[in-house]
């Protein structure tokens, strides 16, 4: 068990005598560099991410489908039958949460006032009871 440990060890040691002389010294404005570097690439990325995910609408409630592909013609009342509302009564309110915003609706009022309401890839919907 000794003879493990000392081999180990002297493993521990050489690859940080192997690190240190590779890595050198870095100044404080290159490491700065570095970093901000490395920053903008995981900013471009994301934002590449974001561009290349499909767009989508959520629907949250009791529905069949949650995730309903956006399209331009989009509307609350296309998003509401796609999902396929499956509770036993029909939903009460609904909830259009959109970035940091979110708009209650009761359904009656909704329905009465014979308007659809065009939604925007991203939108989230919750029907409640």
């Amino acid at each position: 068990m000794m003879k493990i440990i000392e081999i180990l060890s002297k493993g521990v040691m050489v690859l940080a005598l192997i690190a240190i002389s590779f890595c050198g010294c870095v100044s404080k404005s290159r490491a700065e560099k570095k970093a901000q570097e490395a920053f903008m690439l995981g900013q471009q990325t994301a934002l590449r991410q974001i561009q290349n995910a499909p767009k989508v609408i959520t629907v949250q409630g009791d529905v069949q489908n949650n995730i309903i592909p956006w399209t331009n013609d989009m509307t609350l009342a296309k998003a509401i039958l796609a999902a396929k509302w499956r509770g036993l009564r029909e939903p009460k309110f609904v909830t259009i949460i959109r970035g940091e915003e979110s708009y209650k609706i009761k359904m009656s009022d909704f329905i009465a006032a014979g308007e659809d309401l065009p939604l925007e890839a991203g939108d989230v919907i919750i029907l409640e009871r």
